[in-house]
């Protein structure tokens, strides 16, 4: 990913800069020796009032489809919380954010899926989307052993 940073310190009203920007990994991490063209953006940042922010967990909205036989194991999504923002009515009201709905047609083999967040009006979120980890497995078949007793 590329990030650039944006100081709010300072401005009571809106503003644009321009923000240098850098490669980063999935740690977070900066990558050495990688260069990033254009090397910065230009931002408008509007402020808002009135809002408050709020860490929720991320809700995996899960949809039909699975093929016969398989089964959803564990569903993780990564992050696990977000921060959004909205106005304070909404967000006491909130402890989690669903996902859009996310398709399991033909799904025969674990997978991550990048699916984009659903936030209620008038929220907001840092990242729109978010990977979803869906473990499929095959169902256990279960077969009933009879025993027969000859006299």
């Amino acid at each position: 990913r590329v990030i650039g940073y944006v100081g709010l310190a300072g401005n009571g009203d809106d503003f644009s800069l321009k923000v240098p920007l850098t490669a980063i990994n999935a740690d977070g991490r900066e990558v050495a020796g990688v260069t990033v063209k254009p090397s910065s953006a230009e931002v408008s940042v509007q402020l808002a009032r009135g809002l408050m922010k709020k860490i929720v967990t991320v809700h995996p909205v899960l949809g039909d489809g699975l093929p016969e036989g398989y089964e959803v194991g564990s569903v993780k999504a990564d992050p696990v919380k977000i921060e959004i923002a909205g106005p304070e009515n909404v967000l006491s009201k909130l402890s989690s954010i669903d996902t859009e709905k996310i398709s399991l047609d033909g799904l025969k083999k674990t997978t991550d899926r990048n699916v984009q967040l659903a936030p209620p009006d008038g929220v907001t979120v840092t990242n729109s989307s978010v990977t979803i980890h869906i473990e499929i497995k095959e169902k256990k078949k279960t077969t009933s052993a009879s025993s027969s007793t000859s006299s």
